[in-house]
């Protein structure tokens, strides 16, 4: 039977656990906002849902906050030694946690273009995803040919009625500059920055403000050329020194200066009572634990069973692992792409030809992008050894324990070189969700809302990186969401 809103109720379970908040997930988001909310004096409680001893490199001998620390510091070391920062989130989040000191900033780097068996080809031109801002410049001919690059220069010719017009980013490039270009270049730097096909991705989404640059200039490759600056300025690289791991540290230490507890366990079902007697939130764990809050974020892609009118949960099957549901409310999110990714080392001597950043441009081999992060980001290099250079592979399918061998018959394939097995140590491998960008997997102006709170009292929802966002963004967005949530509970709404 449903509350009786005259009869006010109060929790009943063997053990309860009362906070202001229970975040829901040891997630970088589930830090952020667990530091955001214990800095000004709030009793939060924080659930690692994900938490398994066997695989915590911490474990068994740290607690559960040193492990979610230990297993967030090793995704984030793993998944990027640099991000970009166009919106300043995440320059902002170091400064205050006093790592400011350790950033450094890396200009962006044009990527090389490789095809198994053939050396790879550096894009050296300005460009934005590989349409050139001069078609004719010498460099575009060199790597897509001469008449790809001519096919390209007839942009500046074609009629500009319907210029701004395509929806997707795919329709354009093919329209406007030809296919092999679109193919060859276009496609794969789609790929690897978006996880997308370019015929999947919004132009507006692809190259903000490149709409409007198309109206004013009456071309693509002219847009290009007025965009191109501005556009690399933006995609300017951030890297932390000793790597991206620091930052979950710091969160960990910042949260356990605020006596914010992580507990580990397996959410079973979620209740909200307005009716309550105190917290009106109830959080029921596995083990028979109750915790009891005020309001609740979450940070974490979870099933939860929703709770029927008798105060019972109730399985509910047909939901997959990837969607949240709670009493009366379902949110999802489409499951992410998974690859795999390698840290080696390699030696120096045997790298002499491959490019700091190389994208394979065809299905040939498994590998899809090769850093030389020694190159591009010495800072985030934790242990730089001489006559050596540590490497990020970037792989498909997802399986990450291959071979040494086989990793290495497969770079030599890619850069078309010979590397011998006992060139490369392996450092580490994991599977991971493919990073994705909120503006692909949003519609327009749902970005913001993703963030805003649920009509009941007290709940919150914040992006989950990598699956909805980069670094920066769910950074922002996670200290921007909790704000409304942080006044009220303190009252100053």
């Amino acid at each position: 039977m449903s509350p009786d809103a005259a009869s006010p109720t109060r929790i009943d379970a063997a053990e309860v656990r009362e906070c202001d908040v229970v975040v829901l997930g040891a997630t970088l988001s589930g830090f952020v906002a667990a530091w955001e909310l214990s800095s000004v004096g709030l009793n939060v409680v924080v659930v690692d849902v994900d938490s398994d001893p066997e695989l915590d490199p911490a474990a068994p001998t740290a607690g559960p906050a040193a492990q979610a620390a230990s297993r967030l510091a090793r995704t984030l070391d793993l998944s990027l030694s640099a991000s970009t920062d166009a919106e300043n989130n995440l320059r902002e989040c170091l400064e205050k946690l006093d790592l400011a000191g350790s950033l450094h900033a890396y200009p962006a780097v044009n990527p090389a273009l490789a095809r198994p068996g053939s050396t790879p080809v550096s894009l050296g031109y300005p460009n934005l995803l590989g349409i050139p801002a001069s078609p004719l410049d010498r460099q575009v001919g060199n790597t897509v040919g001469a008449g790809a690059s001519f096919r390209a220069y007839l942009d500046r010719l074609m009629p500009v009625l319907t210029i701004g017009k395509e929806q997707y980013l795919g329709g354009l490039v093919r329209r406007r500059v030809g296919g092999m270009l679109a193919e060859r270049v276009v496609a794969p730097l789609v790929l690897d920055r978006f996880g997308v096909h370019l015929d999947d991705l919004e132009v507006a989404a692809a190259l903000p403000g490149i709409n409007e640059a198309i109206t004013r200039t009456g071309s693509l490759t002219g847009a290009v050329l007025a965009r191109h600056n501005e556009q690399v300025a933006r995609e300017t690289t951030y890297a932390v020194r000793g790597g991206f791991g620091e930052l979950a540290h710091r969160l960990g230490e910042r949260i356990g200066f605020f006596t914010t507890p992580v507990i580990a366990g397996i959410p079973v079902a979620l209740d909200c009572d307005p009716t309550r007697v105190g917290p009106v939130w109830a959080l029921r764990l596995a083990d028979e634990t109750t915790v009891a809050a005020r309001a609740v974020v979450v940070a974490s892609i979870l099933n939860l069973d929703p709770i029927d009118e008798a105060g019972d949960s109730a399985e509910n099957e047909s939901l997959g692992s990837e969607e949240l549901l709670f009493p009366g409310m379902v949110t999802g999110i489409a499951p992410a792409p998974t690859y795999s990714v390698f840290v080696i080392r390699c030696e120096s001597a045997v790298l002499e030809t491959l490019p700091p950043y190389t994208v394979a441009t065809e299905h040939a081999t498994n590998i899809r992008r090769v850093e030389r992060v020694s190159l591009l980001w010495p800072e985030s290099v934790t242990d730089p050894s001489p006559g050596y250079e540590t490497l990020r592979i970037i792989r498909t399918p997802d399986i990450a324990r291959v071979g040494t061998a086989e990793l290495a018959g497969e770079l030599g394939d890619l850069l078309g070189v010979d590397i011998p097995e006992s060139a490369l140590i392996i450092l580490d491998a994991e599977t991971l969700p493919l990073p994705r960008d909120p503006a692909i997997i949003l519609e327009p102006g749902a970005r913001e809302a993703a963030t805003t709170a649920d009509p009941r009292p007290g709940f919150l929802r914040v992006p989950i990186w990598p699956v909805e966002g980069t670094l920066s963004d769910t950074i922002g967005l996670t200290r921007r969401a909790v704000v409304p949530l942080r006044r009220s509970l303190v009252g100053l709404t």
